[in-house]
Protein backbone atom coordinates (compact mmCIF):
# COMPACT_ATOMS: atom_id res chain seq x y z
CA UNK A 1 0.00 0.00 0.00
CA UNK A 2 1.30 3.28 -0.70
CA UNK A 3 1.99 6.32 1.67
CA UNK A 4 -0.68 8.46 -0.40
CA UNK A 5 -3.45 5.85 0.48
CA UNK A 6 -1.97 5.96 3.96
CA UNK A 7 -2.14 9.58 4.08
CA UNK A 8 -5.31 10.28 3.05
CA UNK A 9 -7.33 7.39 3.70
CA UNK A 10 -7.58 6.30 7.73
CA UNK A 11 -9.59 3.05 6.74
CA UNK A 12 -6.33 2.11 4.73
CA UNK A 13 -4.53 2.75 7.36
CA UNK A 14 -6.49 0.98 9.69
CA UNK A 15 -6.77 -1.93 7.60
CA UNK A 16 -2.67 -2.19 7.22
CA UNK A 17 -2.43 -1.88 10.80
CA UNK A 18 -4.71 -5.40 11.69
CA UNK A 19 -3.16 -6.93 8.48
CA UNK A 20 0.03 -5.74 9.81
CA UNK A 21 -0.56 -7.17 13.43
CA UNK A 22 -1.72 -11.05 12.11
CA UNK A 23 1.25 -11.16 10.03
CA UNK A 24 3.39 -10.63 12.75
CA UNK A 25 2.01 -12.55 15.49
CA UNK A 26 1.73 -15.67 12.60
CA UNK A 27 5.29 -15.13 11.94
CA UNK A 28 6.28 -15.14 16.04
CA UNK A 29 3.82 -18.38 16.61
CA UNK A 30 5.26 -20.17 13.96
CA UNK A 31 8.18 -19.76 15.45
CA UNK A 32 7.42 -20.99 18.78
CA UNK A 33 5.50 -23.62 16.98
CA UNK A 34 9.04 -25.25 15.29
CA UNK A 35 10.54 -25.20 19.02
CA UNK A 36 7.44 -27.09 20.21
CA UNK A 37 7.35 -29.57 17.22
CA UNK A 38 11.29 -29.89 18.19
CA UNK A 39 10.56 -30.97 21.82
CA UNK A 40 8.71 -33.80 20.02
CA UNK A 41 11.16 -35.28 17.41
CA UNK A 42 12.63 -37.55 20.57
CA UNK A 43 10.99 -40.32 20.11
CA UNK A 44 7.56 -41.62 22.05
CA UNK A 45 7.77 -39.85 25.49
CA UNK A 46 5.52 -39.51 28.84
CA UNK A 47 4.81 -35.39 28.18
CA UNK A 48 4.20 -33.89 31.43
CA UNK A 49 2.11 -31.15 29.57
CA UNK A 50 -0.59 -33.68 28.95
CA UNK A 51 -0.30 -35.80 32.04
CA UNK A 52 -0.82 -33.04 33.65
CA UNK A 53 -4.10 -32.64 31.98
CA UNK A 54 -5.25 -36.20 31.47
CA UNK A 55 -4.17 -39.21 32.06
CA UNK A 56 -5.84 -40.71 28.46
CA UNK A 57 -4.44 -37.88 26.73
CA UNK A 58 -1.08 -38.79 28.02
CA UNK A 59 -1.80 -42.22 26.81
CA UNK A 60 -3.01 -41.25 23.51
CA UNK A 61 -0.49 -38.96 22.79
CA UNK A 62 2.12 -41.78 23.65
CA UNK A 63 0.89 -43.80 20.60
CA UNK A 64 0.50 -41.11 18.05
CA UNK A 65 3.14 -39.03 16.36
CA UNK A 66 3.01 -35.60 17.61
CA UNK A 67 1.76 -32.78 15.81
CA UNK A 68 0.90 -29.17 15.50
CA UNK A 69 -2.88 -28.25 14.97
CA UNK A 70 -2.78 -25.29 12.76
CA UNK A 71 -4.13 -22.73 14.26
CA UNK A 72 -6.23 -20.11 12.37
CA UNK A 73 -8.70 -17.83 15.16
CA UNK A 74 -7.03 -14.75 15.19
CA UNK A 75 -8.04 -13.88 18.87
CA UNK A 76 -7.16 -17.66 20.44
CA UNK A 77 -3.75 -16.46 18.59
CA UNK A 78 -3.24 -13.12 20.05
CA UNK A 79 -4.55 -14.67 23.62
CA UNK A 80 -1.30 -17.06 23.45
CA UNK A 81 0.79 -14.57 21.88
CA UNK A 82 0.00 -12.37 25.24
CA UNK A 83 1.24 -14.95 27.07
CA UNK A 84 4.20 -15.17 25.36
CA UNK A 85 4.92 -11.60 25.84
CA UNK A 86 3.89 -12.02 29.48
CA UNK A 87 7.11 -14.54 29.39
CA UNK A 88 9.62 -12.41 27.74
CA UNK A 89 8.66 -9.35 30.23
CA UNK A 90 9.11 -11.89 33.43
CA UNK A 91 12.65 -12.93 32.05
CA UNK A 92 13.59 -9.67 32.50
CA UNK A 93 12.47 -9.14 35.91
CA UNK A 94 14.47 -12.40 36.59
CA UNK A 95 17.46 -11.44 34.51
CA UNK A 96 18.25 -8.52 38.01
CA UNK A 97 17.94 -11.20 40.34
CA UNK A 98 21.34 -13.23 41.85
CA UNK A 99 21.45 -16.33 39.83
CA UNK A 100 21.55 -18.15 36.56
CA UNK A 101 18.48 -17.91 34.48
CA UNK A 102 17.39 -20.92 31.95
CA UNK A 103 14.97 -20.51 29.18
CA UNK A 104 15.36 -16.79 28.29
CA UNK A 105 16.38 -17.85 24.56
CA UNK A 106 14.33 -20.31 22.70
CA UNK A 107 16.28 -23.03 21.89
CA UNK A 108 16.79 -24.01 25.64
CA UNK A 109 13.05 -24.86 25.55
CA UNK A 110 14.33 -28.09 23.84
CA UNK A 111 17.62 -28.54 26.56
CA UNK A 112 18.38 -28.92 30.47
CA UNK A 113 17.34 -27.98 32.42
CA UNK A 114 14.09 -26.59 30.94
CA UNK A 115 13.54 -29.56 29.52
CA UNK A 116 14.06 -32.76 31.00
CA UNK A 117 14.35 -36.36 29.86
CA UNK A 118 14.69 -39.54 32.08
CA UNK A 119 16.60 -42.35 31.34
CA UNK A 120 13.41 -44.86 32.16
CA UNK A 121 12.57 -47.36 28.94
CA UNK A 122 9.17 -45.15 28.83
CA UNK A 123 10.85 -42.00 28.86
CA UNK A 124 9.20 -39.41 30.67
CA UNK A 125 9.76 -35.59 29.70
CA UNK A 126 9.01 -32.21 31.21
CA UNK A 127 9.60 -28.59 30.31
CA UNK A 128 8.59 -25.65 32.11
CA UNK A 129 9.22 -22.08 31.28
CA UNK A 130 12.25 -20.80 33.92
CA UNK A 131 14.90 -22.71 35.64
CA UNK A 132 16.12 -20.50 38.40
CA UNK A 133 20.08 -22.38 38.83
CA UNK A 134 21.98 -21.13 42.03
CA UNK A 135 25.56 -22.77 43.50
CA UNK A 136 25.67 -23.32 47.38
CA UNK A 137 28.29 -25.44 48.48
CA UNK A 138 29.85 -26.18 44.93
CA UNK A 139 26.22 -28.00 44.32
CA UNK A 140 23.18 -26.89 42.12
CA UNK A 141 20.33 -25.81 42.63
CA UNK A 142 17.34 -25.60 40.82
CA UNK A 143 14.48 -23.68 41.31
CA UNK A 144 11.45 -24.23 38.31
CA UNK A 145 9.37 -21.41 37.71
CA UNK A 146 5.84 -22.16 35.34
CA UNK A 147 4.11 -19.15 34.31
CA UNK A 148 0.55 -18.57 33.70
CA UNK A 149 -1.27 -15.35 32.48
CA UNK A 150 -5.04 -15.15 32.47
CA UNK A 151 -7.47 -12.75 32.50
CA UNK A 152 -10.07 -14.00 35.40
CA UNK A 153 -12.65 -11.63 36.32
CA UNK A 154 -12.69 -13.30 40.18
CA UNK A 155 -8.76 -12.94 40.16
CA UNK A 156 -9.10 -11.62 43.92
CA UNK A 157 -10.49 -14.98 44.87
CA UNK A 158 -8.07 -17.15 42.00
CA UNK A 159 -5.93 -19.73 43.81
CA UNK A 160 -4.74 -21.52 40.78
CA UNK A 161 -5.84 -24.53 38.10
CA UNK A 162 -5.13 -27.72 39.56
CA UNK A 163 -4.02 -29.06 35.69
CA UNK A 164 -1.11 -25.79 35.89
CA UNK A 165 -0.26 -27.27 39.83
CA UNK A 166 0.25 -30.91 38.57
CA UNK A 167 2.42 -29.91 35.08
CA UNK A 168 5.37 -27.93 37.48
CA UNK A 169 4.51 -30.46 40.10
CA UNK A 170 5.47 -33.50 37.40
CA UNK A 171 8.91 -31.68 36.40
CA UNK A 172 9.85 -31.75 39.81
CA UNK A 173 8.59 -35.42 40.30
CA UNK A 174 11.13 -36.03 37.40
CA UNK A 175 13.91 -34.11 38.29
CA UNK A 176 13.86 -35.34 42.39
CA UNK A 177 12.75 -38.75 41.76
CA UNK A 178 14.36 -39.69 38.41
CA UNK A 179 17.38 -37.60 37.89
CA UNK A 180 18.27 -36.89 41.28
CA UNK A 181 18.65 -33.11 41.06
CA UNK A 182 18.69 -30.24 44.49
CA UNK A 183 15.20 -28.73 44.01
CA UNK A 184 14.23 -26.28 47.38
CA UNK A 185 11.32 -25.25 45.82
CA UNK A 186 8.97 -24.18 42.96
CA UNK A 187 6.93 -21.79 41.51
CA UNK A 188 3.71 -21.64 39.70
CA UNK A 189 3.27 -17.96 38.49
CA UNK A 190 -0.63 -16.58 37.55
CA UNK A 191 -0.22 -12.53 35.58
CA UNK A 192 -3.21 -11.19 35.47
CA UNK A 193 -2.53 -9.29 31.69
CA UNK A 194 -4.60 -6.19 32.03
CA UNK A 195 -2.67 -5.10 35.14
CA UNK A 196 0.34 -7.38 34.91
CA UNK A 197 -0.22 -8.22 38.96
CA UNK A 198 1.14 -11.57 39.74
CA UNK A 199 -0.13 -14.13 42.16
CA UNK A 200 2.23 -16.90 43.41
CA UNK A 201 1.81 -20.59 44.46
CA UNK A 202 4.86 -21.80 45.93
CA UNK A 203 5.95 -25.66 46.15
CA UNK A 204 8.27 -26.26 48.99
CA UNK A 205 10.36 -29.29 48.48
CA UNK A 206 13.27 -29.44 50.39
CA UNK A 207 13.19 -26.41 52.58
CA UNK A 208 10.67 -25.24 54.87
CA UNK A 209 8.04 -22.17 54.25
CA UNK A 210 5.48 -20.76 55.72
CA UNK A 211 3.59 -17.56 55.40
CA UNK A 212 0.32 -16.28 55.65
CA UNK A 213 -0.61 -14.84 52.34
CA UNK A 214 1.07 -17.06 50.50
CA UNK A 215 -0.79 -19.89 48.37
CA UNK A 216 1.33 -22.99 49.32
CA UNK A 217 1.18 -26.74 47.84
CA UNK A 218 3.36 -29.43 49.64
CA UNK A 219 5.28 -30.96 47.23
CA UNK A 220 5.16 -34.25 50.22
CA UNK A 221 1.45 -34.11 49.98
CA UNK A 222 1.19 -34.10 46.07
CA UNK A 223 4.07 -37.10 45.55
CA UNK A 224 1.91 -40.12 46.51
CA UNK A 225 -0.38 -38.75 43.80
CA UNK A 226 1.91 -37.84 41.32
CA UNK A 227 3.80 -40.96 41.93
CA UNK A 228 0.75 -43.11 41.59
CA UNK A 229 -0.45 -41.25 38.58
CA UNK A 230 2.95 -41.46 36.24
CA UNK A 231 3.73 -45.35 37.25
CA UNK A 232 -0.42 -45.62 36.20
CA UNK A 233 0.05 -44.61 32.88
CA UNK A 234 3.33 -46.24 32.77
CA UNK A 235 2.04 -49.79 33.37
CA UNK A 236 -1.12 -48.88 30.80
CA UNK A 237 1.64 -48.30 28.32
CA UNK A 238 3.60 -51.54 28.76
CA UNK A 239 0.70 -53.43 28.78
CA UNK A 240 -1.21 -51.03 26.16
CA UNK A 241 -4.32 -51.40 28.53
CA UNK A 242 -6.77 -47.75 28.21
CA UNK A 243 -6.19 -46.01 31.31
CA UNK A 244 -9.53 -45.34 33.34
CA UNK A 245 -11.48 -42.09 32.27
CA UNK A 246 -10.60 -39.72 35.05
CA UNK A 247 -13.09 -37.36 36.60
CA UNK A 248 -11.47 -34.62 37.51
CA UNK A 249 -10.99 -33.17 33.88
CA UNK A 250 -12.48 -29.64 33.23
CA UNK A 251 -15.53 -30.22 30.32
CA UNK A 252 -13.92 -27.30 28.20
CA UNK A 253 -10.43 -29.34 27.94
CA UNK A 254 -12.24 -32.41 26.93
CA UNK A 255 -13.93 -30.55 24.28
CA UNK A 256 -10.16 -29.49 22.51
CA UNK A 257 -8.81 -32.70 23.18
CA UNK A 258 -7.74 -34.56 19.95
CA UNK A 259 -8.37 -37.99 21.20
CA UNK A 260 -12.13 -36.76 22.01
CA UNK A 261 -13.77 -39.11 19.79
CA UNK A 262 -11.55 -41.94 20.97
CA UNK A 263 -12.06 -41.56 24.62
CA UNK A 264 -15.79 -41.20 24.26
CA UNK A 265 -15.53 -44.62 22.97
CA UNK A 266 -13.59 -46.22 25.15
CA UNK A 267 -11.43 -46.80 22.27
CA UNK A 268 -7.98 -48.18 23.28
CA UNK A 269 -4.84 -47.99 20.61
CA UNK A 270 -4.40 -50.76 17.94
CA UNK A 271 -2.09 -53.08 18.98
CA UNK A 272 0.47 -52.95 16.12
CA UNK A 273 1.07 -49.06 16.75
Amino acid sequence: MDDRTLIYDPESFLLELENKTQEHIEDYMGKRTEEWVARGNDGKAIRSSSLGTCIRQAYYNYFHERKSDNITDLTILKRMYSGFINEETQSKYLLRMPGKLHGVESEEQNQFPIHLKTKDKIVCTATTDFVKEFTYRDQPYYIPMELKSTELWKWDDFKFHPYHLKQILLWVYYAKEKLKLNVPYAILLYTKRSTMANKYVVIPCDTRFDKLGREIQRYEYWLPYIKDTVNTVTKCIKKVELPDRPTDVPKYICQSCSFLEMCNKNENIKQNT
